[in-house]
């Protein structure tokens, strides 16, 4: 999609023979929240996002605010950054399905994540509403963005 991509450099690494240890995955996160030219924050899930709490930067993630964006437990340390900052966080795909990617996953990610427009659910499905009506809510720990 043209994005320019920053690994971090412990990507590869599994120190724990499945992972790469929580001082290098907490290293490379908080590499990314410090790089001011990072503005999205993109990882996949996996056992072990919790160990990574006690250890980000949450005071410079409220200093400079950046888009995060992950899927499974992953969803840890997304509730966690919104819990200590305030700032909106997305559950999405994993970064592997770019390559895959359909166009209205595609759709929502650029609404979402570039455009910033975001007003109307869009629906890519058969379902309808039953009873309607409106409430208003605190959304979290829920997949606020489906690809």
């Amino acid at each position: 999609m043209g994005f320019h991509v920053k690994f971090g450099k412990n990507i590869y690494k599994d120190t724990y023979k499945y992972t790469a240890s929580v001082a290098e995955r907490v290293d490379d996160l908080n590499e990314m929240i410090y790089d001011e030219n990072v503005r999205l924050v993109f990882f996949g899930g996996g056992y072990g996002s919790v160990d990574l709490l006690p250890y980000i930067d949450y005071n410079r993630i409220k200093e400079t605010p950046k888009l995060f964006l992950s899927y499974s437990d992953g969803t840890s340390i997304l509730n966690a950054i919104y819990a200590n900052t305030g700032i909106t966080t997305y559950y999405g795909q994993t970064p592997g399905l770019f390559d895959n990617i359909s166009e209205y996953d595609r759709k929502q990610f650029v609404s979402h994540l570039i455009d910033g427009d975001v007003t109307d659910y869009i629906s890519n499905s058969d379902w309808y509403t039953i009873t309607e009506g409106c409430c208003e809510a605190l959304l979290a720990d829920i997949y606020l963005i489906l690809f």
